[in-house]
């Protein structure tokens, strides 16, 4: 049995291909087919099962061995970018798309599918856009940045005109 997670489900149908690795048997690939869906979902782990079967005639594969199953997701397109670039917000997510001119933009984005390093972005990016892969990454080194350029113009004896805020250093 495999578990799906609730956000695929829609995307897994009886009869879908499905590419099984065994933690045993790390070096083989046994490819098998999805042949019932349970209707009911586990509420604890928000996931359903799938029953999927495999060809195992030289019975290297025994009952209670751990798997991992990737199921096919055929005739699906899809735009996928790294989980780090995708900054959830609270209330939206969002990624950083490069305008052309060495500046990047936040843009509100619809996640879908996750795999263990892979987002799929269903609504508001489109394939070729690019994309920072780490944005946090972005937002922490122009956070230190902008501290650093202050504390230079602090040291400096400059102040900054932060909303009439006088930053100066006053000297005696």
């Amino acid at each position: 049995d495999v578990a799906i997670f609730e956000q695929d489900a829609a995307a897994v149908r009886v009869g879908t291909a499905a590419s099984i690795t065994v933690d045993a048997l790390p070096s083989r690939t046994f490819q098998g087919r999805v042949t019932f869906i349970y209707p009911q979902l586990d509420e604890k782990t928000r996931t359903l099962t799938a029953r999927v079967e495999v060809a195992n005639s030289s019975g290297a594969l025994r009952p209670g061995m751990f798997a991992t199953a990737e199921l096919s997701r055929a005739g699906r397109r899809a735009v996928s970018v790294p989980l780090t670039a995708v900054l959830p917000t609270g209330t939206k997510d969002l990624v950083f798309v490069n305008r052309g001119d060495g500046r990047f933009v936040p843009r509100e984005v619809r996640v879908g599918a996750r795999s263990d390093s892979l987002v799929e972005l269903v609504e508001g990016i489109k394939a070729g856009d690019e994309v920072i892969a780490s944005a946090t990454y972005l937002l922490d080194s122009e956070s230190n940045l902008a501290a650093a350029i202050q504390g230079l113009m602090l040291q400096m004896g400059m102040g900054l005109n932060m909303g009439g805020m006088d930053t100066s250093r006053r000297r005696p």
